[in-house]
């Protein structure tokens, strides 16, 4: 699907995947009671461990020793920035590496990137 040579076709394919959002869905997403500690900490939790951290330097190890105390402080966060839909610059930067794939190394179309962005 990269490049100029997509056909409409393909693009039409992919996009009837994804479901339409209406207004309605959009206010219910900006309620303050669609974002509960509850599926925070869910999502800590399925944070795998062990993985490599991005610009802040903090894995999802600290995140997941942390979660009584960072619950209840990301909830309120992510519900200001969802309702102001302002969201922090961090959100956009992350550390980028490439992975060798296979082949000659010296290659460059045998690397992949790799983003590692801030979690939180």
């Amino acid at each position: 699907m990269q490049g100029d040579s997509t056909p409409t076709s393909s693009v039409n394919r992919v996009c009837s995947w994804m479901r339409q959002v209406d207004g309605d869905d959009v206010a219910y997403l900006a309620s303050a009671d669609t974002i509960t500690e509850e599926a925070v900490a869910k999502a800590l939790r399925a944070c795998k461990p062990d993985k490599a951290c991005g610009p802040n330097r903090l894995g999802n190890d600290w995140y997941r020793a942390y979660e009584e105390r960072l619950v209840p402080l990301l909830t309120k966060l992510y519900r200001i920035w969802y309702q102001a839909q302002v969201f922090p610059q961090s959100f956009l930067t992350a550390d980028i590496f490439c992975l060798k794939k296979s082949g000659d190394g010296a290659n460059p179309l045998n690397y992949r990137p790799l983003a590692l962005p801030t979690r939180y």
